[in-house]
């Protein structure tokens, strides 16, 4: 700035006092305004308890307070919307005739009360008063439905063979001579399907302030293989005959975590 004086003289000087000022104001209207709303939302709150208003009215002051510190007063309400903006969850989750796999259902669904935030607080089976709940949440697992199925089916493949075979001519002379055999093999291809279900019951009881929604699925997840077998001449089977298959289907203890693990994110999804 100061090189710039000798060409400009005053003017500058006079620019430059004038923008700060305008920039001042303008800084001081926008904290206002942002103030201002906050207040407006923290008033909605208290006239219709809906704790939206609230954490609405919290984002209008952390506005607010990016352009100048807010006043004790002001402080003081956005402290005041933390704390009465905060909902407030609680889930309970009942396993029903799955007894062997409670342990596995509570360290899944476990994860549930790490979902909390800034104006979220959930209790995973937890001993809260009613009236103090937003959200009164219950997940119930039907029993799990673990079925293997087999399908078999079969074709069958033939194959012309050029074969030599030593006979005598006419001249009582032995020869050797070619012989077409038509030879035939029959694969049978068998499917097993082994099939794991689990239906899941999500009961809400909610305030007007819940926004979790009741709702019933069903996830399912499969292991499927193939073993083929042969009756016949093994010179017709086909190329993509596969005799040796060490493949296993998944256990059981594996499907039902990948299972848990399904039910988990449709969960998730529904209440948050």
């Amino acid at each position: 700035m100061k090189s710039a004086e000798s060409y400009t003289g005053d003017a500058f000087e006079q620019d430059y006092q004038s923008l700060e000022a305008e920039e001042e104001e303008l800084i001081q209207n926008l904290s206002g305004f942002y103030s201002g709303e906050g207040i407006a939302f923290l008033d909605k709150y208290h006239e219709t308890d809906l704790k939206v208003n609230a954490q609405k009215a919290y984002a209008c002051f952390q506005k607010s307070e990016k352009y100048l510190p807010l006043t004790v007063e002001l402080d003081s309400m956005m402290d005041n919307c933390l704390e009465v903006g905060k909902l407030i969850y609680n889930i309970d989750v009942s396993t029903g005739w799955n007894i062997s796999h409670a342990w596995k259902i509570d360290q899944i669904m476990n994860g549930l009360a790490n979902k909390g935030g800034t104006f979220l607080k959930v209790y995973y089976n937890g001993t809260i008063a009613t009236e103090d709940l937003d959200c009164d949440i219950d997940i119930d697992f039907s029993s799990l439905d673990i079925d293997t199925k087999e399908e078999e089916d079969s074709k069958t493949y033939e194959e012309e063979i050029i074969t030599t075979e030593t006979t005598t001519n006419d001249d009582g002379e032995e020869i050797e001579v070619e012989v077409v055999t038509v030879v035939t093999a029959t694969v049978f291809t068998k499917e097993t399907i082994k099939t794991a279900e689990w239906d899941v019951d999500v009961s809400v009881g909610s305030s007007k302030n819940c926004g979790a929604q009741q709702t019933r699925f069903s996830e399912k997840v499969t292991s499927k293989i193939e073993t083929e077998r042969f009756e016949g001449d093994e010179r017709a089977l086909p190329s993509s005959f596969k005799p040796d298959n060490n493949e296993t289907l998944k256990s059981d203890s594996d499907m039902i975590d990948e299972l848990l693990n399904l039910i988990y994110s449709s969960v998730e999804s529904v209440l948050f």
